[in-house]
């Protein structure tokens, strides 16, 4: 199911079954930001404190204010410190914005063989088939040069 590098499926499985609570320090919960941070710091990134008014500790309250705005601040975020793949070419251990089928924005992380990671408010952290998907934007998971 998962491909790619150990680094990947060792981040894969550590988040399966993680249950979603938004804005939760509880190690066995999980949200789109939470994942993220965890991801990139495998990669040795740090998040800053703070971007554009979010942070870890109101990322919850602020999702919860406005998903949409929320989220295009998730998208900003990561087109400023992570690389963008213009041509939206998803490979194992990028970062992906997906469409869901009920036009929600999604973050998740390409597990290779067709699979990604995603967090959702229905079932968690789990890995599902890519094709279940629209991909919206595609990140690689290391630091733009400055």
């Amino acid at each position: 199911m998962v491909g790619g590098s150990r680094l990947l499926s060792s981040f894969v499985y550590s988040q399966i079954g993680k249950k979603y609570n938004i804005g939760s320090s509880d190690p066995n919960h999980t949200d789109c930001f939470k994942m993220l941070e965890e991801y990139v710091s495998f990669h040795d990134i740090q998040f800053p404190e703070e971007y554009d008014g979010l942070s870890k500790d109101n990322y919850g309250e602020k999702y919860t204010e406005d998903p949409e705005g929320t989220m295009g601040k998730l998208q900003k975020f990561m087109s400023t410190f992570l690389i963008k793949d213009d041509e939206n070419k998803s490979l194992p251990g990028c970062v992906i914005i997906l469409k869901c089928i009920n036009d929600r924005i999604a973050l998740g992380i390409d597990c290779g063989n067709g699979y990604v990671l995603t967090v959702s408010d229905t079932n968690g952290c789990v890995v599902e088939r890519k094709i279940n998907f629209k991909i919206v934007e595609v990140y690689k998971c290391q630091l733009q040069s400055l």
